[in-house]
């Protein structure tokens, strides 16, 4: 039997891939098949276990550290950075829970699909902006408006120093989803 199939044999198999004779759902050894998607509903998302949760919470304390680290040289004063807690909440939740002037930061999560959201709080941001510009950062009330053009860019710059270390946190993670 030859390797090439005859006009009329192919109309024979695609006939009977139609008629459902012939299931097309396994593939047949050597052949690769497309990565199917699943939706994923982000008001009713799928629980994470208790391993990842420990898993996300070690990935965290080590980016506190680094972050402690950072932010104390930016600062020039020791800065004491603390995983408080690691939870799973839901989008409308987490849409609800930031405070008023709470300065959200979207990262890219290279080589990982998708984004990060970095989410700094106005009772953090506004002292550091002070120490930044050469106050002391103490005894700060938090002013009710937005962030100027000057505070923004200087936002932007402590989250840029803070990207590179969440990346090299979530590192062994990325390598592992990667090379699957």
């Amino acid at each position: 039997m030859s390797d090439i199939l005859e006009p009329k044999e192919i109309d024979a198999l695609l006939a009977a891939v139609d008629q459902g004779r012939i299931n097309t759902s396994s593939s047949a050894p050597g052949v690769k098949r497309e990565p199917t998607t699943e939706p994923y509903d982000f008001k009713r998302p799928e629980r994470v276990g208790k391993d990842q949760l420990r898993t996300i919470a070690a990935l965290h304390e080590a980016f506190a550290r680094s972050a402690a680290a950072n932010l104390g040289s930016v600062m020039r004063r020791p800065v004491e950075v603390r995983l408080s807690s690691v939870e799973q909440v839901t989008l409308s939740e987490f849409l609800q829970s930031p405070a008023k002037g709470t300065c959200l930061v979207v990262l890219s999560a290279k080589p990982l699909e998708g984004k990060c959201l970095l989410a700094i709080d106005p009772g953090l941001v506004y002292p550091m902006l002070d120490r930044l510009v050469g106050g002391t950062g103490e005894g700060l009330v938090v002013p009710d408006r937005p962030l100027t053009d000057i505070e923004s860019r200087l936002v932007v710059k402590i989250a840029t120093g803070l990207a590179p270390l969440l990346k090299e946190a979530w590192s062994p993670t990325s390598r592992r989803l990667i090379s699957r």
